[in-house]
């Protein structure tokens, strides 16, 4: 091997390696997809809103920000019923943390879309 081979071959390498260094940077290094979306909706716009129709009034375990991430999850995968939603978050227990979610029995999710005053959320628009 000549000295000009071995100089090529260390730049490539050199190259290689800052082009992976880079890569390495501008990745994302701990959101979750779902995570990077629900950063996108400012919680002092829901926090507002909430307390302008006292969403949160008697709520003990899950507030009107839980339902709301729930909510959106499930838009988000397409999910048809509540059984579905809770067997996902369910299935995803490890990782529900990193997105902000709770596990939300199907009764208790159930009784929040039904007695939560709606226009907390059509307010979010």
């Amino acid at each position: 091997m000549r000295y000009i081979d071995l100089k090529i071959f260390r730049f490539d390498f050199l190259s290689l390696y800052c082009f992976i260094y880079k890569i390495a940077q501008d990745m994302n290094v701990g959101n979750t997809v779902l995570s990077q979306l629900m950063s996108l909706i400012p919680d002092y716009e829901l926090r507002k809103c909430v307390d302008r129709y006292r969403g949160d009034f008697h709520a003990r375990r899950f507030t009107c920000r839980d339902q709301f991430l729930v909510m959106r999850y499930a838009q988000f995968t397409s999910s048809a019923s509540f059984r579905s939603i809770e067997a996902q978050l369910t299935a995803f227990n490890s990782k529900l943390y990193h997105a902000g979610l709770k596990i939300m029995p199907m009764s208790t999710l159930a009784d929040m879309n039904e007695k939560k005053n709606w226009r907390i959320y059509q307010d979010m628009q």
